[in-house]
Formats: structure tokens, sequence, C-alpha cells
């Protein structure tokens, strides 16, 4: 049918400009969920220093002396 032409014309050329918003979404989605994987892996390394430097406190919870602050602190 000679009139659904430019009908299918328009819906293709709508067609395209969707898939390019949804080309661009996905490419900054792709961004963001890299940057939050490397911030995730940045957050367990200082969670293991953490957990690391608690281990080496006293079983009460305490500073080795070495490290220990005077009184009047």
């Amino acid at each position: 049918m000679p009139g659904n032409d430019g009908n299918t014309d328009a819906r293709l050329r709508e067609l395209e400009i969707k898939f390019t918003f949804l080309d661009d979404f996905v490419s900054e989605q792709n961004k963001t969920l890299t940057e939050l994987l490397r911030e995730n892996d940045r957050l367990k390394r200082a969670l293991r220093s953490l957990a690391e430097k608690i281990e080496t406190l006293d079983g009460n919870g305490n500073v080795p002396p070495a490290n220990e602050k005077p009184p009047h602190w």
C-alpha cells in the first residue's frame, strides 16, 4: 500500500531515535556500575584493613600499651 511507506518511515525513524536514547542510557548505566564496583572494592579493602587493626587490640578492646594515649587525653 502506497500510504504505508510514509508511516513505515516515520515508525522506523521513531524506533531509531528510541534505540539511540536506549543505547546512551545503557552506556551511562554501565559507566555508573563500573564506578560503583570500583568504589565497592575500595571500601572492601578499607574494611579489611580496619578489621586487621581491630584484631591487634587486646581482648578488652584496648590499644596495646605502645600505642596507648596518656591518661590526660
